[in-house]
């Protein structure tokens, strides 16, 4: 199946009150579905989330097959993002540190 990360688009938006701005991630072929995220690989993760449920209750080949090349494209989509960086660390930006090195945060309780 081929695949065309071009047809994923993120771009920012404002929340329904204005007040934060997120990310809006949607596929070309089904922009009724579409999610909301901080990072461009939260949302990307999440319209894929809501592409696999999509798929659970699509019925036939004819609705189920744009919906898999759709969730084809989101997931190559993400896999030319860097890692997301784990909750709770940082990065090194250190040249001595290996590249993408992630710390544990500094705790001033401990």
């Amino acid at each position: 199946m081929m695949t065309d990360i071009g047809c994923v688009f993120v771009g920012s938006s404002d929340c329904a009150c204005h007040s934060v701005r997120t990310l809006r991630a949607h596929h070309h072929d089904f922009p009724e579905i579409w999610t909301q995220g901080g990072t461009p690989h939260e949302a990307a993760s999440m319209l894929a989330n809501q592409l696999i449920r999509a798929l659970e209750s699509a019925v036939g080949h004819h609705h189920r097959d744009p919906l898999e090349r759709a969730l084809a494209d989101v997931q190559v989509y993400l896999e030319s993002l860097e890692p997301p960086v784990p909750e709770g660390s940082a990065v090194c930006h250190d040249p001595q540190c290996q590249e993408g090195a992630t710390s544990p945060s500094y705790d001033p309780t401990d």
